[in-house]
């Protein structure tokens, strides 16, 4: 096979991968508010919810699925471990959701089991 065969056969199944991936495979090590529009297939971030109220209610689903963070500042979350993007923006979507929060947060008490 001829130099130029195998530089386009490399490029080809290079372009296929980025082509297939997902912006939900990405993994983060920070929280950010990020929101999936299916109109244009977008994956980004809402800016409106940097705010240290927001964040505030995200620390506390944090807190309640028992998912180990660190808050540096106001606006700034950072997870001890990767999470995936769809997991953050279902975290942002229960911090906003007046429904799930009082059915989750306000009425029951909820203890993390302890890792040992």
């Amino acid at each position: 096979m001829s130099v130029r065969r195998v530089v386009l056969v490399v490029s080809m199944i290079i372009a296929f991968m980025t082509a297939c991936s997902s912006p939900f495979d990405e993994k983060k090590n920070k929280y950010e508010p990020w929101y999936y529009n299916p109109h244009t297939d977008e994956v980004y971030v809402l800016k409106d919810l940097i705010t240290k109220e927001h964040y505030d209610k995200v620390e506390r689903v944090l807190e309640y699925y028992c998912n180990k963070y660190q808050r540096n500042g106001p606006v700034d979350i950072e997870f001890v471990r990767p999470i995936d993007v769809d997991l953050i923006m279902n975290y942002r979507k229960k911090a906003e959701d007046s429904e799930w929060w009082l059915q989750h947060i306000e009425n029951t008490s909820r203890t993390c089991p302890d890792e040992n």
